[in-house]
């Protein structure tokens, strides 16, 4: 099955009728095109950057635990390795039970844009890991965005349901076209660029 375009803001509203309205991120150039739709939406959701993977899971850990509603955390694939540690202190079924949608943007898909992309994706090279694998060991539903067979609005439903049913982390792993082209202001990524920086300092 070929590659699905999403409109980012569609995708937003989606996941608004699964009463998904809050995000923690770090920022990935894979998802600049739902990084920056959020921004947009902001009168309409709650957005928070983090600076750093670890951050961005207890940013939303907090969010769940204060309103009972499923949290989106977006992040790339090597920043998986780096939530091992809160995931199987905190997040796990057999720990607290914390319901959450991962989506993962999957650096170095293939193995020629390994090749070529080295200098831009060197961590996520040098970890020889990518975000199968890594969700399968850590036993985490997952399904890859635009390899869905099924209707992508329906994989959603299923992967939120599967999240509210069991309390346990899920996952969409987004390939790097599966998000069409959506423009924000350039007032907005001024904002989301200086709240990033102010996070780090």
């Amino acid at each position: 099955m070929g590659d699905v375009m999403i409109d980012a803001g569609y995708f937003l509203r989606i996941l608004a009728r699964q009463n998904v309205n809050f995000y923690s991120c770090v920022s990935d150039p894979l998802l600049n095109e739902f990084f920056f739709t959020a921004a947009d939406y902001s009168n309409e959701i709650i957005y928070q950057t983090a600076c750093n993977d670890k951050a961005a899971i207890g940013i939303a850990i907090g969010s769940y635990l204060a309103t009972g509603y499923i949290p989106a955390v977006y992040l790339k694939n090597s920043g998986l390795y780096t939530v091992v540690n809160p995931f199987y202190s905190t997040a796990k079924p057999e720990v607290y039970g914390i319901p959450l949608l991962l989506i993962v943007g999957w650096q170095n898909e293939t193995d020629i844009e390994k090749s070529t992309s080295r200098n831009k994706y060197y961590q996520h090279d040098e970890l020889r890991i990518g975000p199968i694998p890594l969700l399968q060991q850590l036993r985490i539903p997952y399904k890859i965005l635009g390899e869905c067979t099924e209707d992508w609005e329906k994989t959603i439903e299923s992967l939120l349901t599967i999240a509210h049913n069991e309390f346990r982390p899920v996952a969409l792993v987004v390939k790097k076209i599966s998000f069409s082209t959506t423009k924000a202001t350039s007032t907005n990524r001024k904002v989301i660029f200086n709240e990033s920086v102010e996070k780090i300092k």
